[in-house]
């Protein structure tokens, strides 16, 4: 059944378990105080990203490997609305994880698609594509029905954190999904994959040079490598780089909480959902996956979500390309600390070469 979501606590089904696996190291402690007692960055007022839409109506479909979230705006609910794909990393299924960057999405007027597409970590990697393309086409053949917001079929773009940015890149690949529409914009975060999904390299060169792209590293990732990100840039040299951007988002110790670019920063738990009777399990999960279970901070709202603004709002609209293209003052711009003083701002790098350091 579907509901209401304005960041109640819900206990529902079908959000997916996740396996702990013995292969990441714990979690390392982030500091709690930085340089100086400024405060961080106070969240923007996005003119970039009004909201048009008070509340956002989520509801899941089907079971297993090709389940599905569905997240549409409501509260004035359209008629008709954009497509997002949102894609989890490994085994990051639990759509909490991610539950403020995809409410912020959907309140803005787009409908957000979020297959499981892994429902374990038996889940054979080359199924990962096949089962994220059968959830997708599941979700947009369900929007033309009943009372759900139809699709714009014109209008679909992709966003990936981790094994879910390398996925994203597969989805835009012509012949990969036949049946649907051709991504117009792909934003790629932390790319990263082990073993045998690196088979999800093929084929890059194919992609139409006309798909918007940004592909976003973390300075202090250390799960996803740079080169990892460097070969998903690289292979996509058809790409001209007045729609192409690879971003180095940065760490910045100055103020209290510091800012910590690390493989966590882009997950985003709604506040409240996240307080569930589980969470305290699912937070020593992903300890024991090296990873943590984030916040919404400068790093989310003025990085990653900005940028994919930006860049879907430029594919879509024709419009705010300047804060996820170009390198341009709006896109690198981080706010400021309570101080005064510019939070390190995003490197941006435009190519088609790219230097030996993407840290710079």
């Amino acid at each position: 059944m579907a509901q209401l979501w304005r960041g109640s606590r819900e206990d529902e089904q079908g959000g997916g378990n996740v396996l702990a696996s013995l292969l990441f190291r714990p979690a390392t402690p982030l500091p709690t105080e930085g340089e100086t007692a400024a405060a961080p960055p106070a969240r923007p007022s996005m003119a970039w990203a009004p909201y048009r839409h008070a509340a956002v109506r989520r509801s899941f479909h089907g079971e297993g490997d090709t389940a599905f979230w569905l997240f549409e705006p409501a509260e004035p609910r359209p008629a008709t609305a954009p497509a997002v794909v949102f894609l989890h990393g490994w085994m990051a299924t639990d759509v909490r994880l991610y539950g403020a960057w995809i409410e912020h999405i959907a309140r803005r007027g787009n409908t957000v698609v979020f297959p499981v597409y892994q429902s374990s970590a038996l889940t054979v990697p080359g199924e990962f594509v096949p089962n994220t393309v059968a959830a997708v086409e599941r979700a947009l053949a369900l929007g033309e029905t009943g009372d759900h917001v139809r699709p714009d079929r014109e209008r679909l773009a992709a966003v990936g954190h981790s094994l879910g940015g390398a996925l994203v890149a597969q989805l835009a690949i012509p012949g990969v999904a036949p049946r649907l529409p051709a991504l117009r914009a792909a934003m790629l975060v932390q790319p990263g994959w082990r073993g045998r999904a690196a088979g999800l390299l093929g084929g890059l060169e194919r992609i139409d040079p006309s798909l918007l792209m940004v592909i976003a590293v973390g300075g202090d990732d250390v799960h996803a490598s740079d080169w990892q990100a460097r070969v998903l840039f690289e292979r996509t040299r058809q790409i001209p780089p007045a729609n192409k951007n690879l971003i180095v988002v940065r760490s910045d110790p100055h103020g209290t909480p510091p800012l910590i670019a690390d493989h966590s920063s882009p997950l985003a738990p709604d506040p409240d959902v996240a307080a569930a009777d589980d969470a305290e399990p699912r937070r020593a999960l992903l300890h024991r996956l090296g990873m943590r279970e984030g916040e919404v901070d400068a790093l989310d709202t003025f990085g990653y979500w900005k940028l994919f603004d930006g860049l879907s709002d430029a594919a879509f609209f024709g419009r705010h390309a300047h804060y996820a293209l170009g390198d341009t003052r709006e896109q690198r711009f981080m706010g400021r600390w309570s101080d005064g003083v510019p939070v390190r701002e995003l490197r941006v790098l435009t190519g088609p070469e790219l230097p030996q350091d993407l840290h710079g």
